[in-house]
């Protein structure tokens, strides 16, 4: 299997502000979409009390959302707007927006990583690396993400990030804000080093040795 490297300080990356000025007249759009998709499952998971049962078998959930934003994209950006168009031509929908900026949709975690199996096209994607054999990659790729409450009742936050290796470098909300313009949430960066572990602390039970009562 390819290996894929991870960002290292030298290696470049999108400029945040350049990037959210190019997406600003797009954002609107974007969350209108993914909030309407969500509607249309809220309502799915109401009709039948096996219903929701039902979508948690497989994953059923998160692709029939991804199906549902994927719906509402197709048909918010049927009409050509300028500088924007869809493609499927890396297998999956991306919205192109100035020809520099390519927007794919997925369910994320709560650090903005996206959620979906690590085949060599994601991992690609994930990397900025060119994708169908291209020889480079001229243009920025971005995850437009959703994450939801435990439930998927209630949509927790919409964002945009630029993911590089296993953490993305930067990511911004775009579900909240008056001003449309996104909130910039500090993630670290690759010189911080990893995450410390998390250390699960159990209190073990006293065993008897069978002399005590």
């Amino acid at each position: 299997m390819q290996s894929f490297p991870v960002l290292f300080p030298s290696d470049p990356v999108a400029a945040q502000d350049a990037v959210r000025a190019q997406l600003r007249a797009v954002e609107p759009s974007l969350r209108e979409c993914i909030v309407e998709a969500f509607q249309v499952l809220r309502r799915i998971q109401g009709m039948d009390k096996l219903v929701p049962g039902a979508l948690d078998y497989m994953r059923t959930r998160p692709k029939l959302m991804n199906s549902l934003v994927v719906a509402s994209i197709r048909r918010a950006f049927a009409s050509r707007r300028e500088g924007v168009e869809l493609t499927e031509d890396a297998g999956f929908l991306e919205l192109r927006v100035n020809g520099a900026i390519h927007l794919r949709f997925k369910l994320v975690d709560e650090c903005g990583r996206s959620c979906n199996a690590k085949t060599d096209a994601q991992r690609a994607y994930r990397n900025q690396l060119p994708l169908l054999g291209a020889d480079q990659l001229d243009v920025i790729r971005l995850t437009v993400g959703w994450r939801w409450n435990v439930t998927a009742t209630d949509l927790d936050d919409i964002g945009v990030s630029f993911e590089k290796g296993d953490e993305p470098v930067w990511k911004y909300s775009i579900l909240r804000d008056a001003d449309e313009s996104g909130t910039v949430v500090a993630l670290p960066t690759p010189e911080d080093g990893p995450a410390p572990a998390r250390v699960r602390s159990r209190t073990r039970k006293s065993v008897s040795d069978g002399k005590g009562g």
